[in-house]
């Protein structure tokens, strides 16, 4: 595949607290690459270098071979972003108002007939002219990333997206996310806390643990390599957790021999929750 990012080395620290330590990666175009962590392990502020809206300390980041620096504003034709915390559209604006003010920022012309379009895609048609303040968070990321996908941007960048929006939402960011990727040959770099993300969009995962790579890597990969089987055994008065099959089956049968009242005994995969903990805790290194 083809190469669009890649980092080098890249360190970052405000003042004495380092937030990004010595990392490196690539990016191949066309795919969805998350960049997963805990609040606090650096996922923006690697997001926020990548655009250049934070110099790195130390470091090389390119793009198709070139490094950042020689792009000046010629990046942002390339790549669109919608980060956290951020100001993506105008509240005093309807939606409709939004998508023309962008498309002229970005010195596009755009029909009205294609806004609406859009907005029916996103499931916005009905709120095309209502004031953006109104707007549900949902309702406000769908629009953000309409606004953000004006320029034709090839690279896109997803700063938690899906924080805070109800199951429908959610859902709805998602398979529209998943769409842009395959069948419009986008470049997604995503960050999350949220593992239902991962599941349903990680063609390869970043995993940030107080800013080192803990993992880097295809998502199957990724589960294949920790998902440990283990064992599970209930009692009326404690439980146990085994993860070598032999032990577990030993233990059941003392449990029965000693009269303890079996209530269940089970085989449990760990499930993706689990391994981060793990992670986080340093329990795993890769």
């Amino acid at each position: 595949m083809k190469e669009v990012i890649k980092v080098t080395h890249l360190s970052k620290s405000f003042e004495d607290n380092t937030i990004i330590k010595n990392i490196s990666f690539s990016v191949n175009e066309g795919e969805v690459f998350i960049i997963l962590g805990k609040n606090g392990a650096g996922k923006t502020t690697l997001i926020k270098m990548l655009l250049r809206i934070l110099v790195q300390d130390s470091g090389e980041i390119d793009y198709y071979g070139k490094s950042i620096d020689t792009y000046g504003q010629k990046l942002y034709e390339m790549t669109s972003a919608v980060l956290e915390n951020s100001e993506n559209t105008y509240g005093y604006l309807t939606a409709l108002e939004n998508i023309e003010y962008f498309s002229a920022l970005y010195k596009r012309k755009i029909k009205k007939q294609e806004i609406l379009q859009l907005l029916e895609q996103f499931d916005l048609a009905d709120a095309a002219n209502k004031r953006v303040f109104n707007f549900s968070r949902g309702m406000k990321q769908k629009l953000s990333i309409i606004c953000g996908l004006l320029n034709d941007a090839k690279i896109l960048f997803l700063d938690e997206p899906t924080l805070g929006l109800d199951f429908k939402a959610n859902r709805d960011l998602l398979d529209m996310v998943k769409k842009m990727s395959k069948e419009h040959n986008k470049t997604i770099i995503l960050t999350t806390h949220q593992t239902d993300v991962i599941k349903v969009l990680a063609d390869r995962v970043l995993l940030l643990n107080k800013g080192e790579v803990s993992f880097l890597g295809e998502y199957e990969s990724f589960i294949q390599e920790n998902s440990l089987a283990y064992y599970l055994i209930r009692t009326n008065t404690d439980s146990y957790q085994l993860t070598d099959e032999k032990l577990a089956e030993e233990k059941l049968k003392n449990l029965i021999e000693q009269g303890e009242k079996i209530l269940s005994y089970e085989k449990h995969d760990r499930s993706i929750e689990e391994i981060l903990i793990d992670y986080y805790k340093g329990e795993r290194n890769v």
